[in-house]
Formats: structure tokens, sequence, C-alpha cells
């Protein structure tokens, strides 16, 4: 870290206060874009159906890449949890506390002012999901992941298809949680609960290419 683009570009020089600079999630996904500027300029590789995906901490550095660049057209996290498609306020599992504790670098500093105090925070994941908006947006979760929070996630998802109504009216997510291995693809939204443990798996790589299928054919 000390040696990659978090040495060079610090914070410092831009004048961003310490505790808001950027951490490992924000260069990988910085990392993320600066991939789709190499496609960009291969002809074999059509720039406008770029989707970008992730699983785990890559799942958060996808959320937040395709939050950031619009050039990415799908937007997909699987099983990203805490500090990803996760609503923190009321959530089982990990918490802001275990996450900062284990992982502090993946983070600005400035999360871990909210440890036992998720309430106070200005935001929450439900904001991350809609920054995708309009473009098609897909979340995963596992179903014996309590770790990361299936309902929590789902709920940020449920919270997030309301600025994708703007754009679609048609667009009407259940308020209750699909039930395992039942994906929904509503409007530029999908979803799925897979049957298993926090992992990327055949299954959810199906489900993934389906919803692309329906955008970048």
């Amino acid at each position: 870290y000390g040696n990659g683009i978090l040495g060079i570009l610090t914070g410092e020089e831009e004048g961003i206060p310490e505790n808001h600079r950027w951490g490992a999630i924000g260069a990988w996904a910085w990392a993320g874009s600066r991939c789709v500027d190499y496609l960009e300029t291969q002809p074999e590789f059509d720039e406008k159906k770029i989707a970008i995906s992730g699983c785990s901490r890559a799942g958060k550095t996808a959320l937040w890449c395709g939050a950031q660049d619009q050039r990415i057209a799908v937007v997909m996290s699987n099983v990203s949890g805490t500090g990803g498609a996760a609503i923190e306020r009321g959530k089982i599992g990990e918490h802001i506390c275990d996450i900062t504790k284990n992982f502090p670098f993946w983070f600005c500093k400035q999360y871990e002012a909210y440890v036992n105090d998720e309430d106070a925070m200005p935001v929450d994941a439900h904001m991350l999901l809609a920054m995708a908006a309009p473009r098609p947006h897909y979340l995963a979760s596992a179903s014996v992941d309590v770790w990361a929070d299936i309902d929590a996630e789902y709920k940020a998802l449920y919270l997030a298809s309301d600025l994708y109504r703007l754009y679609d009216p048609a667009i009407e997510l259940p308020q209750e949680r699909p039930g395992a291995n039942q994906p929904i693809h509503i409007g530029n939204i999908g979803y799925h609960l897979r049957e298993g443990i926090h992992d990327l798996t055949f299954y959810d790589w199906n489900c993934y290419m389906d919803f692309c299928d329906s955008y970048l054919k």
C-alpha cells in the first residue's frame, strides 16, 4: 500500500482532511475505472457494454466503482455486506465496530466515528446502491451468510428502488425478500438469494449472465 496509488495520491495534495482520505476499497475502485480506460482503447471491446461485479470486499468495491463511473453499464455485487450493500442501521452479524477493527485500511478513518453509533451516519447503503440508477443493478446474497445480513442487503435494494422508480414507474420490488433460489428481474433491478455460504458460485454467475444478456447483447 505504501508504494501503490495510496502512497502516490494520498489526498493531502488536494487538502482532503486526514479522516476523509480514501482507503483500500477506494483505491481498488479507482483501479477498476483504470481498467475501463484501457478497455475503451481496445477495438475488440464494446466500451458501451462494460459490467462490473465482485464478491465480498470486491463486492463493496464494485458498488463504489459503479457509483462513481457512469461508463459502467451494469453494476453487480455479491455478499458485500457491511460497508457494501447492507443497511447499517439495525443489521445483524457484522457491524462497523467489527469491520473497522479487522480491516481498518479498507475505509477512510471517518467510518470509525460511527462505531456503535450507526444512527449518526448521514448516509446508508441504499444511497450507495441508488447511485447506479438508472443503470441496471444486480444484488446477490447467500442464505446462511448471517455475517453479511441478507435482510439488510435486500432492505437497501428495496429502498434504492425508490430512485429507480423515478426513471421507470413500473419498477415495484416485493417488500418481502424473495426466498432462496428465486431470482427476480424487475425493470433495471435484479436480485437473488442463493442457498449456501458466503461465496461466489456457478449459480451466481449464471444469474449474472442472464441479467446481463437483457442489456448487453
